[in-house]
Protein backbone atom coordinates (compact mmCIF):
# COMPACT_ATOMS: atom_id res chain seq x y z
CA UNK A 1 0.00 0.00 0.00
CA UNK A 2 2.64 2.03 0.66
CA UNK A 3 3.69 2.49 -3.09
CA UNK A 4 0.41 3.34 -4.23
CA UNK A 5 0.74 6.10 -2.43
CA UNK A 6 4.02 6.88 -3.37
CA UNK A 7 3.01 6.35 -6.66
CA UNK A 8 -0.06 8.58 -6.40
CA UNK A 9 2.34 11.18 -4.90
CA UNK A 10 4.75 10.94 -7.83
CA UNK A 11 1.98 11.28 -10.16
CA UNK A 12 0.50 14.04 -8.75
CA UNK A 13 3.38 15.63 -8.31
CA UNK A 14 4.40 15.71 -11.90
CA UNK A 15 0.58 16.83 -13.14
CA UNK A 16 1.27 19.67 -10.71
CA UNK A 17 4.62 20.29 -12.27
CA UNK A 18 2.61 19.99 -16.00
CA UNK A 19 0.52 22.53 -15.13
CA UNK A 20 2.77 25.08 -13.99
CA UNK A 21 4.66 24.24 -17.32
CA UNK A 22 1.18 25.06 -18.86
CA UNK A 23 0.78 28.13 -16.66
CA UNK A 24 4.06 29.58 -17.64
CA UNK A 25 3.88 29.03 -21.40
CA UNK A 26 0.18 30.81 -20.88
CA UNK A 27 1.83 33.90 -18.88
CA UNK A 28 4.88 33.81 -22.22
CA UNK A 29 2.02 33.98 -24.76
CA UNK A 30 -0.03 36.09 -22.56
CA UNK A 31 3.05 39.14 -22.11
CA UNK A 32 4.22 38.23 -25.67
CA UNK A 33 0.82 39.65 -26.99
CA UNK A 34 0.87 42.49 -24.55
CA UNK A 35 4.10 43.34 -25.81
CA UNK A 36 2.96 43.21 -29.56
CA UNK A 37 -0.61 45.35 -29.01
CA UNK A 38 1.59 47.63 -27.10
CA UNK A 39 4.48 48.12 -29.69
CA UNK A 40 2.15 48.62 -32.31
CA UNK A 41 -0.24 50.90 -30.05
CA UNK A 42 3.28 53.18 -29.80
CA UNK A 43 3.56 52.88 -33.39
CA UNK A 44 -0.16 54.48 -34.19
CA UNK A 45 0.69 56.86 -31.40
CA UNK A 46 4.07 57.87 -33.26
CA UNK A 47 2.45 58.09 -36.60
CA UNK A 48 -0.66 60.39 -34.81
CA UNK A 49 1.83 62.61 -33.40
CA UNK A 50 3.97 63.14 -36.80
CA UNK A 51 0.89 64.02 -38.91
CA UNK A 52 -0.04 66.33 -36.18
CA UNK A 53 3.58 68.05 -36.22
CA UNK A 54 3.66 68.37 -39.72
CA UNK A 55 0.04 69.96 -39.86
CA UNK A 56 1.26 72.38 -37.31
CA UNK A 57 4.51 73.22 -38.89
CA UNK A 58 2.35 73.69 -41.87
CA UNK A 59 -0.40 75.99 -40.71
CA UNK A 60 2.72 77.68 -38.57
CA UNK A 61 4.47 78.44 -42.07
CA UNK A 62 1.72 79.49 -43.22
CA UNK A 63 0.92 82.00 -40.70
CA UNK A 64 4.11 83.47 -40.72
CA UNK A 65 3.73 83.92 -45.20
CA UNK A 66 0.59 85.54 -44.94
CA UNK A 67 2.55 87.60 -42.21
CA UNK A 68 5.19 88.33 -43.96
CA UNK A 69 2.90 89.02 -46.79
CA UNK A 70 1.58 92.00 -44.82
CA UNK A 71 5.01 93.15 -43.98
CA UNK A 72 5.62 93.66 -47.50
CA UNK A 73 2.50 95.53 -48.32
CA UNK A 74 2.81 98.08 -45.74
CA UNK A 75 6.90 98.75 -46.60
CA UNK A 76 5.49 99.15 -49.93
CA UNK A 77 3.13 101.43 -49.33
CA UNK A 78 5.28 103.40 -46.71
CA UNK A 79 8.11 103.28 -49.54
CA UNK A 80 5.53 104.89 -51.76
CA UNK A 81 4.82 107.38 -49.18
CA UNK A 82 7.77 108.51 -48.87
CA UNK A 83 9.62 108.37 -52.36
CA UNK A 84 6.85 111.24 -53.26
CA UNK A 85 8.13 113.62 -50.49
CA UNK A 86 10.23 116.48 -51.73
CA UNK A 87 13.85 116.45 -50.98
CA UNK A 88 14.09 119.46 -48.91
CA UNK A 89 11.18 119.07 -47.19
CA UNK A 90 12.70 115.73 -45.69
CA UNK A 91 16.28 117.37 -44.91
CA UNK A 92 14.28 120.03 -42.98
CA UNK A 93 12.14 116.99 -40.96
CA UNK A 94 15.96 115.92 -40.40
CA UNK A 95 17.51 118.88 -39.38
CA UNK A 96 14.77 119.42 -36.54
CA UNK A 97 15.14 115.66 -35.16
CA UNK A 98 18.57 115.76 -35.92
CA UNK A 99 18.79 119.18 -33.63
CA UNK A 100 16.75 117.41 -30.64
CA UNK A 101 19.63 114.44 -30.80
CA UNK A 102 22.92 116.48 -31.18
CA UNK A 103 24.65 119.20 -29.39
CA UNK A 104 24.46 122.24 -31.31
CA UNK A 105 27.52 123.23 -33.36
CA UNK A 106 28.40 126.51 -35.03
CA UNK A 107 30.14 125.74 -38.39
CA UNK A 108 32.10 128.49 -40.44
CA UNK A 109 31.34 127.09 -43.47
CA UNK A 110 29.38 128.16 -46.01
CA UNK A 111 27.71 125.07 -47.65
CA UNK A 112 25.72 124.14 -43.92
CA UNK A 113 22.86 126.22 -44.01
CA UNK A 114 22.17 126.41 -39.88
Amino acid sequence: MGEDILSRVIEVEREIQEALRAEEQRLREAVAMAEREAGEEISREEERLRESLAGAVHEAGEGAERRAGKIVEEAQTLAERFAGLDEGFCLEVLRVHLSTILPRVDHDRQDVEG
